[in-house]
């Protein structure tokens, strides 16, 4: 019974998780967040059904404090955590979990520390995943504004992967940005030394 109220409530266009409607009807959500959770304990649940319902969730409840229930942010983190515990491997889970915890949560260090622990928890010898994560991170360490950190994290990558085009072009935007800026600095400074000379 409970997978059936969950299904219906994760796939029906008035109620999916992913839907037009700008308000969520907060009674069928929460009826429908006890059928899910109940499907999630279930300990020979699928990891791909686990997934979706996780997401769905998620999405709720995200949902659910963009309209003011503060209380439903840390709900919703939470379930960020969960997912990217139960799906290491996921870009997309760690990305959005990052995000939230940044621009909702309003916690950049610890979104930063999360990554920089899965960074150094992932094999030397698994080079796509060490290589993602690092992308992430690096990615997360520019949306924060840690500048230098995400220099050298894109150094590392290239370092260890040459042909990761997506973290050179990264990493050339980076430096184009800064060095436009220093030069900017230089010109401004010669320009008031050239008045002071006047």
């Amino acid at each position: 019974e409970a997978e059936q109220h969950c299904q219906r409530f994760l796939t029906d266009p008035s109620t999916a998780p992913i839907s037009p409607t700008s308000k969520r009807d907060l009674e069928v959500d929460n009826a429908a967040e006890v059928y899910c959770r109940r499907v999630m304990e279930d300990p020979d649940l699928p990891q791909q059904i686990k997934g979706v319902v996780l997401e769905g969730l998620t999405y709720v409840l995200e949902q659910q404090s963009a309209m003011g229930l503060a209380s439903r942010e840390e709900d919703a983190m939470a379930l960020h955590k969960e997912m990217v515990m139960a799906f290491p491997d996921s870009a997309r889970f760690l990305w959005r979990a990052a995000v939230y915890a940044h621009e909702v949560m309003g916690q950049p260090e610890e979104a930063v520390r999360a990554l920089k622990a899965r960074v150094d928890d992932v094999a030397e010898n698994d080079d796509g995943n060490k290589g993602m994560s690092k992308r992430l991170l690096s990615r997360l360490q520019l949306l924060v504004g840690d500048l230098d950190d995400a220099a050298i994290t894109l150094i590392e990558t290239l370092e260890t992967n040459p042909n990761d085009f997506h973290s050179a072009d990264l990493l050339r935007d980076l430096l184009d940005t800064q060095l436009g800026w220093v030069n900017g600095l230089e010109d401004k400074a010669t320009g008031e030394a050239r008045d002071g000379d006047a």
